[in-house]
């Protein structure tokens, strides 16, 4: 009986000691604006895609990097993302 009672207050200790969330919040320099994401994607190389009204961003597991896109689009608003079978990745751009 005694065995059975430590091995209940060492469960509940282990009970406690459960891990907990981790949330992270990652900061995009964009001038300080506000972006509304409109598209998440991962390549084929594991690198996360993240689309927004103000243009295509490339979170590398450290930080987020901005994806030079044509002077020529008068909206850069990404408008969908998907994985290409031969490994590229194709963005849709409004008007684009």
């Amino acid at each position: 009986m005694k065995g059975f009672c430590f091995f209940l207050v060492l469960l509940c200790f282990l009970d406690s000691q459960a891990q907990q969330p981790f949330f992270k919040e990652i900061q995009v320099d964009a001038q300080n604006e506000q972006l509304q994401i409109t598209a998440i994607g991962q390549s084929s190389n594991g690198l996360l895609y993240v689309g927004s009204d103000h243009g295509l961003y490339c979170y590398d597991g450290f930080e987020f990097l901005p994806v030079l896109l044509p002077d020529s689009l008068k909206d850069k608003t990404v408008t969908a993302m998907a994985a290409g079978i031969d490994g590229d990745f194709i963005v849709a751009i409004s008007g684009g």
